[in-house]
């Protein structure tokens, strides 16, 4: 208005006019130009055949649109695959197997895509040795140890072999400052032509073990947010659950509102997938019966595009494999 307004106002002012009811006059007459002006400015209301034909167009792009290539799986199936350009959040409290969650989504999504693995809490020899260890049956403590037999050798060679073939980047740094991590990225989106970011534990990201403020994670993602519609890049990453998830009764499955203070993240994320292990709070047995030992559920409390529900695997903890069971669930 100050911009707009104020030049007319005093134009009328400084111009001749006979008297007080005929400088009003010219005001007003200014002030409703100015008006009418400033309503056709504004975003006019939709027609539903214009929303209509809109929804048609984006639905069109979507079904054209490739999917990441994901494993092999009734889960990623049923829930309409990940897509370029979306955020997805894997979260949990600790020992549920978030990170051995993302190197059995990696396994598959960098043989074909390329990708960023952003793994700062833990060293990237570790990364390499279990994932030696999830495509090769040998454990990572007998891959620590060194003592290999010629069979455990050979099949080491040969996972060994597959891995160096993926084009995949693994980075353990820490960064001074957001803007320094996030202009990391893009350039590796720029320069590596990379398709998909994965980050290990979103809330790590300047100096290890400094705890850092929920605004700083929400900013993060805020501008994840803008880098994946940029870029149509597809962002994954693990994320804490609240702590007071520990005091609750029940069986403590974790659900949206246990992410808070990460309020970013159910703002700004298109599937939201909560880890749970029954037998670490104690429940050796499932509402069936069935026993529970070395079972996970991804629990997908958010699904942009299709439905929600809970899958269950297998999950080895010596060899950090991870197999989906056929008895998945979902809402009626």
């Amino acid at each position: 208005m100050k911009d707009e307004l104020a030049p007319l106002i005093q134009d009328t002012l400084d111009s001749e006019h006979p008297d007080d009811f005929t400088l009003f006059q010219k005001i007003h007459d200014q002030l409703a130009k100015w008006k009418v002006a400033q309503l056709n400015l504004q975003p006019r209301p939709l027609h539903i055949k214009e929303v209509m034909e809109q929804w048609e167009t984006s639905k069109i792009e979507l079904q054209n649109e490739k999917n990441l290539m994901l494993p092999p799986s009734h889960w990623a199936e049923h829930i309409g695959g990940f897509k370029k350009g979306e955020i997805i959040c894997l979260a949990s409290r600790p020992q549920m197997g978030k990170t051995s969650s993302l190197l059995y989504l990696i396994n598959t999504i960098s043989k074909h895509h390329n990708t960023l693995f952003l793994t700062p809490d833990i060293h990237e020899r570790s990364i390499i040795q279990r994932m030696l260890a999830m495509t090769s049956g040998i454990t990572v403590d007998q891959i620590k140890s060194g003592k290999l037999t010629d069979d455990m050798l050979r099949q080491l060679h040969n996972s060994a072999s597959k891995i160096y073939e993926m084009p995949l980047l693994i980075a353990g740094d820490y960064f001074l400052n957001l803007q320094d991590y996030t202009t990391y990225i893009e350039s590796a989106i720029l320069r590596e032509k990379t398709e998909v970011v994965i980050i290990d534990n979103i809330t790590s990201f300047e100096n290890q073990g400094d705890e850092h403020h929920p605004k700083q994670v929400n900013q993060l993602l805020n501008e994840i947010k803008k880098l994946s519609q940029k870029h149509k890049v597809t962002f994954i990453f693990t994320a804490p659950v609240s702590k007071a998830l520990e005091k609750e009764k029940g069986s403590k499955k974790p659900s949206l509102h246990h992410l808070q203070p990460y309020g970013a993240i159910t703002q700004w994320a298109d599937t939201i997938i909560f880890l749970y292990r029954p037998e670490y709070y104690g429940y050796t047995q499932d509402g069936q019966g069935q026993s529970t030992q070395n079972k996970m559920e991804w629990i997908l409390a958010k699904n942009k595009i299709g439905p929600t529900g809970t899958f269950a695997f297998d999950f080895n903890r010596n060899f950090g494999e991870i197999r989906e069971i056929q008895h998945s669930s979902f809402p009626a």
